[in-house]
């Protein structure tokens, strides 16, 4: 994922964020805190996991790949698997 360093700790920011909020990305969310980090799940096209550490000033942006990828590839392991059992079978016959 990608990495955004939105300020630096020690550059006169001070005190605790009360709450986190993201405009014009998918429109408006608002992010949950657990601890120093807060996160968000935002689904435009795609899923992405927003993270905020309010204490470094970092902001991270995962793709987060939908259901049917998973889906998808243990179809193909599936395939693979059966398909080399087989051939194995055939084999030994």
């Amino acid at each position: 994922g990608d990495t955004y360093q939105l300020f630096t700790s020690g550059t006169g920011i001070t005190g605790n964020l009360t709450s986190v909020t993201q405009s014009g990305f998918a429109g408006d969310t608002t992010f949950v805190q657990t601890s120093n980090e807060w996160s968000a799940i935002v689904n435009t096209d795609q899923y992405y996991k927003l993270t905020f550490n309010q204490n470094s000033g970092v902001l991270s942006v995962l793709v987060v790949p939908e259901p049917s990828t998973y889906a998808m590839v243990g179809f193909g392991v599936v395939a693979l698997i059966s398909t080399r059992y087989l051939r194995r079978r055939k084999i030994g016959s």
